[in-house]
């Protein structure tokens, strides 16, 4: 991070921008729960329909992307792809002990989350100003945009960033943050994903770039192999109190935030599971065929086990897993 954040005081400025970024963050809410809310309508007069017109069978191709579309609205789940852009560091503002080396160690923490303190920041802007030639940082692993649109500025299975080895009152509660000061090594090493969000105020992150943090954290946990919780997912106000105690959100909010990022990565990592309920006429082909799934996916599922010495025998009220 850089900017007017090492500053402990921001003044109006920042108040300013909080409050219109609130204005518009109330617009699209409104906008986002009045057309959830006219979807869940269809969606019950659909239901309403199916049980009681004969003949009426809504199918569940139908149903399930309704109500998908309705929890997304409503933030119950997020369903928007994420855009990556590569634009890989070509100065050296990386690596240690020596600018451009490799990577020494495996880190501990999945990732390090920061704020630009500049709500008109964009990502690649903020990668331009770390590439900047005799650039000696910060830099990031990455740079998110206010839509969730990632710049990838390092691999960090390669190299490590330069954006949190100002060690300053670090939450030594925090084994991980614990044992990397206490190493000796630049606390940089220990992190892996370096990840900085444009955007300031008290709410620095929207939801896309909440969505993209996340999911950042759950492929680092799947090369790591390690957890995803509070030891290894912090901010770098846990690694400096003093001139970052902010950053990215201030102590009364932070740790909400925080299991945000945490909860929703785990989520990715296993995804929920989702079944039908067998009608008379179905089959167990035509409830794959309706989900995108041939019936040996579907028939792979453990919930489905009971039906693969004899997938033609199934009944009304039977319970069939499709994702």
């Amino acid at each position: 991070m850089r900017g007017s954040l090492d500053c402990v005081g921001m003044g109006n400025e920042r108040d300013d921008d909080d409050a219109e970024r609130s204005a518009r963050a109330d617009v699209y809410s409104s906008a986002r729960i009045g057309a959830a809310s006219a979807l869940t309508i269809v969606l019950v007069v659909l239901l309403i329909l199916d049980v009681t017109v004969p003949d009426y069978d809504v199918s569940p191709a139908i149903l399930l992307p309704l109500l998908g579309a309705i929890l997304a609205l409503f933030g119950l789940v997020e369903e928007r792809e994420v855009s990556t852009v590569t634009a890989l560091l070509t100065n050296k503002a990386y690596g240690y002990p020596t600018r451009g080396a490799r990577r020494r160690r495996k880190p501990t923490i999945l990732a390090c989350l920061h704020q630009t303190a500049n709500a008109t920041a964009t990502a690649i802007g903020e990668r331009t100003y770390a590439n900047r030639a005799g650039s000696a940082g910060p830099s990031a692993t990455a740079y998110i945009d206010r839509d969730g649109t990632i710049v990838r500025a390092l691999d960090p299975l390669k190299y490590a960033a330069w954006s949190q080895g100002d060690v300053a009152s670090p939450n030594t509660r925090i084994p991980t943050v614990a044992a990397a000061v206490a190493s000796g090594v630049n606390v940089n090493e220990w992190v892996h994903e370096s990840i900085e969000c444009s955007g300031a105020g008290h709410e620095p992150y929207t939801d896309a770039q909440f969505e993209s943090v996340a999911r950042l954290v759950a492929a680092a946990s799947h090369a790591l192999g390690l957890p995803v919780n509070r030891s290894t997912v912090v901010v770098h106000a846990d690694i400096n109190s003093v001139s970052r105690r902010s950053d990215p959100w201030p102590p009364a909010t932070r740790e909400a935030r925080i299991k945000r990022v945490i909860n929703r990565a785990n989520a990715i990592l296993v995804p929920p599971v989702v079944t039908v309920t067998v009608k008379a006429g179905d089959t167990l082909s035509g409830i794959a065929s309706a989900h995108g799934l041939t019936l040996a996916a579907l028939l792979a599922f453990a919930e489905n086990a009971k039906y693969r010495a004899n997938p033609g025998l199934i009944h009304p009220g039977d319970i069939v897993r499709v994702k």
